[in-house]
């Protein structure tokens, strides 16, 4: 396992809640497109939210 779609708010939400200074989640191999081997540009974008909306909330 590591850090993916379906753990990544979970992931962070925790980390901010510990009050952690700097997180720094490694989700690059689990937004590749394995066919293409191309970074998921909608995954960027759902996570890039996720970030936002926790960050929002917990900053």
């Amino acid at each position: 396992g590591g850090i993916d779609m379906d753990n990544f708010e979970t992931i962070l939400r925790i980390a901010l809640e510990a009050k952690v200074p700097q997180v720094i989640p490694h989700v690059y191999s689990s937004i590749i497109d394995k066919e293409t081997g191309k970074t998921r540009a909608q995954d960027v974008r759902a996570l890039l939210a996720i970030m936002k909306k926790l960050v929002d909330h917990h900053g």
